[in-house]
């Protein structure tokens, strides 16, 4: 008798109610993001028009929106007992995250806080049909359906899991705002940074200075705000508004100009804060008095990235001011504005964030840091005592294309950002030390607006990447198994079709995970059959991602063999899990004439760094030659490895 049927034997004479472990190697769960621990266990949780559900009483609120949620899809009554099928409670025992357990008789749900109770709720959601996500009752839903006995221990590795909206460049009605929350609680992505301000439009009403968006139709009333606010908070994610000073500031000197730097040259006022002027501070301390009303998560963000610090130079009364007070710079003088913003935004109860350059001038120390110029400035702020945001350009900005295919929108840039950059990307850098490891926060994608031109587009730019940056912050590194999160993306592309919320998917350009190494000693130059996967001439790109060990690995060149001759090269060296600004992951090897009946191969030479990681190697397979975008074929440039060209293409 072989295993599968002594596997067999041994579950038929199991009771139904007996929840008795199963072998080792049962099925995953079609969960994004993997749970932390799953026991599998024998039987089954029958869902039917009798179900009820029940809570501590401290969770009320919470049961009463599961209710809705369920009812809207069931049409069932589902009434709220002392004692229901399901049951949610909290549980001052845990720390953090969530306990579900699942026999035949009941549902227990056990949450160290209120969100991790919804993501309990969402993960006994995905377990189940698709169409628990959709918008209205489904008749599929209506007899009932069964979910496997389970006990899942799960909570995420990183607290920030977040996107970025930008929707000064372009709008975002509410409703899209409300659609893109419903799809990151889908994966339990839980900050929105919602940049609301720039030199495209101030979005959010500010009662003090009601010019600022007087002449828009396109702006948020506090009574949007907070409904956005409450509509998140259901679901487990906290919103950071950012107010982007000093620079970056049109918008508000086209409606209050004595607030910014007057032109010398001509009429009109940069898009820079007068630093000088007191006034700015009463603006901005009214200003950021309101948004911490409306907004009840810790952090605000002030911006502080790419200022035109000239205006300064130029200003007689900012000069002024910095032989005043002694100040030698203008990057001191950013850093003197820096640290006035971040006492008005800690006088109202909240923290300060920034981007990276708020770190020029010695950067305030209660400041927490946000790395969008790859990773480095991170690591060094990390080192130096702040907290940290990882998102870096060329691994999280999702404005920027998926794909080479025509078929996808352009984005910002031609260089690409794909699935796999977000699965494998790891905000801890292992090479930090201990101490820098642990104020590493997270990470998130970006979606800024230049190029953003409707809500679907929107969507289409955060899933499907955000499915697997969310797992990336969440899972257990050892866990993640690329092959295994494509199968259960297939699953979840279905609830998102049940939602309606679009996403972006091409299986021909989705990165193939070729290899996959343990670990590495010194230098070495291994080979690697990818013959399966050369189909045709052309571009095939190649990326190799760290996936776990307390060191990195250098990628010093690649090249790519025909019948053991070398027929394509790529000579430029990347370290692994620090990410740049400018792409270098990208080793791009591109085969002259296809032979159907050679042997391909991958060489690459790999160096330890600190006693070396596992990883992974992907390659982003050839299109057909009229399948390219003009902007991104294969002599277009995009993703050459070249720190002194443009990062945007």
């Amino acid at each position: 008798m072989d295993t599968k049927q002594i596997t067999k034997l041994a579950a038929a004479l199991l009771t139904a109610t007996a929840c008795t472990l199963l072998p080792a190697q049962a099925e995953t769960p079609p969960v994004i993001p993997q749970p932390a621990k799953v026991e599998h266990k024998q039987g089954k949780f029958t869902f039917s028009p009798s179900l009820s559900l029940s809570s501590s009483k401290d969770c009320a609120t919470d049961l009463q929106f599961f209710a809705k949620e369920l009812r809207k899809v069931t049409g069932w009554k589902i009434p709220i007992k002392n004692s229901g099928n399901i049951h949610c409670e909290l549980n001052p025992k845990l720390t953090s995250g969530y306990s579900l357990n699942i026999t035949p008789e009941q549902i227990v749900i056990q949450a160290a806080d209120h969100a991790s109770l919804f993501h309990g709720f969402q993960t006994l959601r995905q377990l189940g049909p698709v169409d628990l996500f959709g918008n209205q009752a489904s008749t599929s839903l209506k007899q009932g359906w069964s979910v496997p006995c389970l006990h899942i221990s799960d909570a995420p590795r990183f607290a920030w899991r977040g996107v970025l909206v930008d929707v000064s460049r372009h709008f975002q009605s509410k409703e899209e705002m409300l659609k893109l929350l419903d799809s990151m609680a889908m994966v339990k992505l839980n900050v929105l940074h919602w940049h609301l301000t720039d030199d495209q439009g101030w979005r959010p009403e500010i009662k003090a200075y009601p010019k600022l968006t007087a002449k828009s139709k396109q702006f948020y009333s506090q009574t949007d705000l907070k409904e956005i606010v409450a509509y998140a908070s259901q679901r487990g994610i906290t919103i950071v508004p950012e107010i982007d000073v000093p620079g970056h500031s049109a918008a508000v000197a086209r409606a209050y100009p004595e607030l910014c730097v007057k032109r010398l040259d001509k009429e009109g006022r940069y898009n820079v804060y007068d630093v000088s002027n007191p006034d700015v501070y009463v603006f901005l301390d009214a200003v950021f008095k309101e948004m911490a009303a409306i907004f009840p998560g810790s952090y605000i963000h002030l911006g502080a990235d790419e200022v035109g610090k000239g205006a300064w130079k130029k200003d007689p009364g900012c000069q002024a001011y910095m032989k005043k007070h002694k100040i030698k710079s203008l990057h001191d003088l950013q850093a003197d504005f820096v640290q006035k913003v971040c006492r008005i935004i800690e006088n109202h109860g909240k923290k300060p964030i920034a981007w990276d350059e708020a770190m020029e001038g010695g950067g305030d120390q209660q400041l927490a840091i946000m790395s969008w110029r790859g990773v480095q400035p991170g690591m060094e702020a990390a080192k130096r005592g702040h907290q940290v945001v990882l998102c870096p350009v060329s691994a999280l900005y999702y404005d920027r294309t998926q794909s080479r295919s025509k078929q996808h929108p352009r984005g910002y840039s031609s260089n690409t950002v794909g699935l796999s950059q977000s699965y494998f990307f790891e905000p801890r850098i292992p090479t930090l030390p201990a101490a820098a490891k642990q104020r590493i926060m997270g990470a998130q994608g970006c979606v800024w607006g230049e190029k953003i031109r409707s809500g679907d587009h929107l969507q289409r730019q955060v899933m499907l990447r955000g499915a697997a940056l969310a797992e990336a912050l969440w899972s257990p590194r050892p866990s993640l198994n690329y092959q295994d999160f494509l199968s259960r993306l297939e699953t979840h592309r279905k609830r998102l079709d049940a939602r309606g919320i679009p996403y972006w998917w091409e299986p021909e350009s989705t990165p193939i995970q070729v290899s996959s190494w343990q670990s590495i000693v010194g230098k070495s130059q291994p080979r690697v059959d990818v013959s399966k996967h050369i189909t045709r001439s052309g571009l095939h790109e190649f990326l190799f991602h760290y996936q776990i060990g307390n060191g990195s690995f250098h990628i010093l060149n690649a090249e790519l063999l025909e019948n053991g001759k070398v027929v394509a090269q790529d000579k430029h060296a990347y370290t692994a899990t620090v990410e740049p600004r400018r792409p270098n992951q990208y080793y791009r090897l591109i085969l002259p004439n296809f032979n159907p009946d050679a042997r391909y191969e991958l060489r690459y030479q790999i160096e330890a760094v600190k006693g070396g990681a596992s990883g992974t190697i992907m390659l982003v397979p050839a299109l057909a030659p009229d399948a390219y975008a003009p902007d991104r074929a294969p002599d277009s440039g995009a993703n050459v490895a070249n720190q002194k060209q443009p990062d945007e293409l």
